[in-house]
């Protein structure tokens, strides 16, 4: 392995290490040894997220009562790293294949191998290259080559869309040539026709109608995360809030869409560890 593999390796290694709570993947073990580097984390029998959506049949799995349990679960994991951990973590690249699904379907955030420890009262911190996975990157890192607790929200933002939605961002199109799922899914909540880019697995017999004013305000929490500026997005701990109450929410203006693909030849994209769980031991 490289030495920015091994040191990325004892990054994840040491992080984890640190941190205790439900939402938040635990460490077993690990080997470290000259031919390759090992994680051993707990078992998660229904896999990760991602494997239930962007076309997969699995999706009708995931009713509208488990999305929403998965959505509020790294909600919580993400306030535990950001507010309430003994360190402060900024995990950097929040995404579905990064959150792994217990057999009851309780949702546990990994891979901390890019993640940064960064002081309580750190505002933001500066990095020589743009690190985390295409479709979930903030504006701000892609101009400014910065990271803060902002650009973990804005990833959120982008995972509760494509929750909503079963679609990917990073590679979205639509037949009104649209190339963002996040612009597609602003347009749709500002005309009131957001069952035209629900996911149909959702809307199930069983719906009611509180199904759908759930899934309103949902993806109007996702929009408000995905705001261009980092000043406009909540924070994890308030978005508990948001998820728990029916207060009113502010009103999100459109995403700002750039195109990343001509951005990726500019910048390296970090890159994610190796994750072994105890069933392919």
């Amino acid at each position: 392995m490289s030495d920015s593999g091994t040191s990325q390796f004892l990054n994840e290694v040491n992080l984890i290490s640190e941190l205790q709570h439900f939402n938040v993947i635990s460490l077993l073990g690990y080997c470290f040894h000259s031919d390759g580097h090992i994680l051993v984390f707990e078992y998660h029998a229904n896999r990760s997220l991602d494997l239930y959506f962007f076309g997969s049949t699995e999706s009708s799995k995931l009713s509208w009562k488990i999305r929403h349990k998965i959505i509020k679960g790294i909600a919580r994991g993400m306030t535990y790293l950001h507010h309430d951990s003994c360190v402060t973590i900024i995990h950097r690249d929040l995404k579905v294949s990064n959150i792994l699904l217990d057999k009851d379907m309780n949702p546990k955030i990994s891979d901390f191998g890019i993640s940064r420890l960064v002081s309580r009262d750190h505002i933001q911190t500066n990095t020589n290259k743009v690190a985390g996975t295409r479709g979930y990157i903030a504006p701000e890192c892609w101009s400014d080559k910065i990271f803060t607790k902002k650009t973990d929200v804005f990833s959120f933002g982008v995972v509760i869309l494509e929750i909503i939605s079963g679609k990917a961002n990073y590679k979205f199109t639509n037949s009104k040539g649209e190339t963002s799922l996040l612009t597609c899914m602003w347009r749709n909540w500002e005309e009131e026709s957001l069952l035209e880019v629900v996911d149909p697995s959702i809307m199930d017999s069983s719906s009611s109608p509180l199904t759908m004013i759930q899934i309103v305000r949902y993806t109007q929490i996702g929009l408000l995360c995905v705001q261009n500026i980092p000043q406009d997005r909540p924070t994890m701990s308030s978005l508990v809030v948001m998820f728990e109450s029916s207060t009113e929410l502010p009103r999100p203006k459109p995403p700002v869409y750039f195109n990343s693909d001509t951005t990726y030849s500019t910048f390296e994209i970090g890159s994610t560890s190796m994750l072994t769980t105890m069933s392919s031991l």
